[in-house]
């Protein structure tokens, strides 16, 4: 028996140890001067006017499988009554994630029409538009939620943060599926001429300290033109 307990810490000293060399990994990427680190990165072009940089060994969501997530996420989730200016032209235009258990993250993009709202209307907002707006996107992710068995808590409200040269509102909250694995998820909402880019990041609660960097970088490099 006490052979066996020295065999499982064994392997947890391996585990914890392996775990340890990843973090110096990226501590060394994200340490390396910006032309260099530059490599690491792809841009993407999304669409006509829009683009993002993503890392090179993260998996790339193809158009056919975009496709199917969409029209299968429509086949899912009912979001009348709660979002009147969703049709059927919106959606997931744009996905990507590094796939590890421990050290999962990935980056959304959904496309929005909102007839009037313009590329500064972030700037007008005034506090009381503020709250209206932040009880909708809370509703929203609560009913989105609720129909994929999922859990949602420690919402953080709707503020305005600067990314580049954008202003643009920011939430976020905690994420679990059925008791499964939680994930921090961080919402950006880009405002643009008739349409509402809703830029959205996750990562595991074990590899955000990891992750958050390389996530933030993704998010500043999302550009409108």
């Amino acid at each position: 028996m006490m052979q066996l307990l020295n065999v499982s810490k064994y392997y947890n000293m391996i585990f914890r140890f392996g775990k340890f060399l990843m973090f110096v990994c990226f501590i060394i990427i994200l340490s390396i001067p910006a032309e260099a680190k530059e490599n690491f990165f792809i841009k993407i072009k999304i669409l006509e006017n829009v683009s993002i940089e993503i890392p090179k060994t993260w998996h790339i969501m193809r158009d056919n499988e975009l496709v199917a997530l969409n029209t299968s996420a429509r086949s899912i989730i009912d979001l009348s009554g709660v979002n009147a200016n969703y049709s059927n032209k919106d959606g997931i235009i744009f996905l990507s994630k590094f796939i590890d258990k421990e050290l999962f993250a990935s980056v959304n993009i959904v496309k929005i029409t909102s007839t009037g709202v313009q590329r500064n209307s972030v700037k007008t907002f005034n506090e009381r538009q503020m709250k209206v707006l932040d009880s909708k996107a809370y509703n929203l992710s609560l009913s989105i939620l609720s129909q994929l068995q999922g859990d949602i808590s420690n919402w953080e409200s709707l503020k305005k943060v600067n990314v580049g040269k954008d202003i643009v509102l920011k939430s976020g909250c905690l994420v679990s599926f059925n008791g499964a694995q939680t994930v921090k998820c961080d919402m950006y909402q880009f405002y643009s001429t008739d349409t509402i880019f809703q830029v959205t990041t996750m990562t595991t609660l074990q590899g955000q300290h990891i992750n958050y960097p390389i996530l933030n970088r993704i998010v500043n490099s999302f550009n409108i033109r």
